[in-house]
């Protein structure tokens, strides 16, 4: 079984970012129906993703990664569970092919400086993402469908303005990772 709602550890990261800096662990269950009871057993499919963030020079960019990863959480419990209740015509979509079980935040999000190919402006800062999300999937489900439609659902959530305005992010650059 999936555990409901654990955040397993939490390691706060003061700015400036140590490489090595994690975020907390989200691990969630979709609501159960009478087919997904019947479905039997589950896998798990690990879908990494890669961002550069611009944020502003004083901003936490610890904070802002759990930030940036709870809403990505969020919205995969929202729009891609496997509830019948659910009309969201983007849940059905991707519904068609998987039925999702659940969502798990590991991989670690780790954070990095861009390098100094990447030219950023004064009160500026640049890091790099790496992460990834757990599906738990009926184990009938194909690998490369989920990490397909996990990985294209989390560009749209990391890359929208509306997920990052007020976390002193200036712009965001989503690398697809899951091939």
């Amino acid at each position: 079984p999936f555990p409901a709602f654990d955040i397993v550890t939490a390691i706060p990261t003061p700015y400036p970012v140590d490489p090595e800096s994690t975020t907390a662990r989200l691990s969630d269950s979709c609501p159960s129906t009478a087919a997904d009871d019947a479905a039997g057993t589950t896998k798990n499919v690990e879908v990494d993703y890669e961002y550069t963030m611009i944020v502003d020079a004083e901003a936490d960019a610890g904070t802002i990664v759990t930030e940036m990863e709870n809403a990505l959480h969020r919205s995969l419990m929202a729009d891609m569970c496997s509830d019948g209740r659910r009309t969201n015509s983007k849940a059905r979509t991707l519904q068609a092919t998987v039925a999702y079980q659940g969502f798990d935040s590991n991989p670690d999000d780790t954070t990095s400086g861009c390098g100094e190919d990447v030219n950023v402006v004064e009160g500026q800062a640049c890091f790099l993402v790496q992460g990834g999300v757990t599906a738990v999937v009926d184990e009938n489900a194909r690998r490369l469908v989920v990490k397909r439609q996990v990985g294209s659902f989390a560009e749209g959530v990391l890359s929208d303005p509306a997920t990052y305005e007020g976390l002193g992010i200036q712009q965001v650059a989503f690398d697809d990772n899951t091939s």
